[in-house]
């Protein structure tokens, strides 16, 4: 049996995005021997719970997914991974993500969170998915709530202006993502109905109004008297880091027409590195120098 189809099902590439239930341990400067442990298992948790969303996306759209022509390939659709398999891998999962929940000894606002984002996860794989606009905002509940689990594991207070920021950032992100499905036109009707509903046109308005109010929201963010009164003045030059790679992001979807795998796009691009990077080092400073 070859082990690549069955990694390739639950999506490792994918668990980049879990790096949001980490960001409130890193920005509360509360990176600690003693959270570890917390931190390790509460990552392994979402990305256990993340790949379980994808095997049950998978199984619900095998037969779209057959007549996609990219989707086609997935493990499932291909016949590289056979159903009752991918059954098998998806209670497993479950299984895995009790014990590990068990291990964390998660609060019950971390628990509520996690039932949240499976019940919204399912009610999207169902048919939420074919919901013009309320698709978009499923998808990105996805990112805050990520970042809420990592808040309540380790007990900080989030500021109202990050979690916005991070709300419009996912949205922006979702909708690239619309807009390079509808560009390659490679979903069908019954794949993703929902696209009938938007427009390039419309899309690309979107992410203007949603780029612009993230860097807003950021801007007070920065001001605000909580980040003033944790990180200092000094916060506000990571703004023109977070404008950078904004307008990197908005220019590779527009002039460059990729935006349908963020996942890659994060990965590949160089400009998108950089403004990560970038902005962590210097946070990095900010916090803990």
């Amino acid at each position: 049996m070859k082990l690549g189809p069955y990694i390739k099902l639950v999506r490792p590439k994918q668990w980049v995005k879990n790096g949001f239930v980490l960001a409130p341990a890193f920005f509360s400067g509360n990176l600690e021997i003693s959270h570890l442990k917390s931190l390790v298992l509460s990552l392994v948790a979402f990305c256990i719970l993340a790949s379980c969303v994808y095997i049950l996306n998978d199984l619900r759209d095998l037969e779209a997914d057959r007549a996609h022509d990219k989707k086609k390939h997935r493990p499932m659709a291909s016949g590289a991974v056979p159903v009752s398999h991918g059954m098998m891998l998806l209670v497993g999962g479950l299984i895995a993500l009790a014990a590990s929940l068990f291990l964390l000894q998660a609060p019950v606002p971390a628990l509520v969170v996690i039932l949240l984002y499976a019940l919204f996860n399912i009610a999207y794989s169902l048919g939420l998915k074919h919901v013009a606009v309320l698709e978009l905002m499923l998808v990105s509940s996805g990112f805050i709530l990520r970042l809420l689990f990592g808040a309540f594991i380790i007990g900080v207070t989030l500021s109202s202006w990050i979690v916005i920021c991070t709300g419009l950032l996912a949205m922006m992100i979702t909708v690239g993502k619309r807009r390079g499905d509808l560009v390659q036109g490679l979903d069908n009707g019954d794949q993703r109905r929902s696209l009938s509903s938007y427009t390039v046109a419309f899309l690309d308005q979107s992410n203007m109004l949603l780029a612009t109010s993230t860097f807003a929201a950021y801007l007070i963010f920065c001001t605000s008297g909580y980040a003033v009164a944790r990180f200092g003045e000094e916060v506000l030059i990571t703004a023109p880091i977070v404008l950078f790679g904004l307008m990197s992001y908005m220019r590779l979807m527009v002039v460059e027409g990729v935006g349908d795998d963020p996942s890659t796009l994060i990965l590949s691009s160089n400009a998108i590195r950089l403004s990560v990077l970038a902005y962590l080092i210097t946070f990095v400073f900010i916090i803990y120098y």
